[in-house]
């Protein structure tokens, strides 16, 4: 589990306990008690298959690389949307849509996807690096630090796998 998935289920531990406790305020509804036991009931599958996944997955999290991702993906969103300013204002549709990534999207899906989809804005962002004016803010220097969070995301997933 990732640690947002960590972070959820435990929030559906909390109102679970809050309702737990104020139980008299809401038990004589019936719509309301036949929410709060299906509400349980997804929490509790939910916990079951966390304990299961965590105990039979050694690979699995860690939060060196859920932190290295988090890190990877905030600088590649930072260099995209400097990237694709620069491909709107020179016309370059193509090198706008190459690094058209919403926060949400660049983020979503596979963690190859999240990395290749972050490695084609890094290789985009170099390619560009030398020629965009300084107003842009693409510098080599940037590039270099979404590189170097790509590198420490590989390193932590070869980690996870030893």
């Amino acid at each position: 589990m990732t640690q947002r998935q960590i972070n959820s289920l435990n929030m559906f531990q909390a109102v679970l306990q809050y309702l737990n406790d104020n139980k008299a305020e809401w038990n004589t509804n019936t719509l309301i008690t036949a929410s709060v036991q299906n509400f349980r009931s997804s929490a509790d599958a939910i916990k079951q298959q966390a304990e299961a996944q965590q105990s039979s997955n050694t690979k699995g999290y860690t939060a060196k690389k859920e932190q290295d991702m988090e890190n990877l993906v905030d600088q590649c969103y930072k260099l995209a949307l400097r990237v694709k300013n620069y491909g709107v204002n020179i016309h370059d549709l193509v090198l706008k849509q190459a690094v058209d990534w919403s926060r949400r999207d660049l983020e979503a899906g596979k963690e190859m996807d999240i990395e290749n989809r972050c490695l084609t804005i890094i290789d985009k962002a170099a390619s560009v690096a030398a020629i965009a004016p300084a107003e842009y803010k693409i510098t080599p220097e940037l590039v270099a630090q979404a590189g170097t969070a790509a590198e420490a995301l590989s390193l932590a997933g070869l980690n996870g796998m030893l």
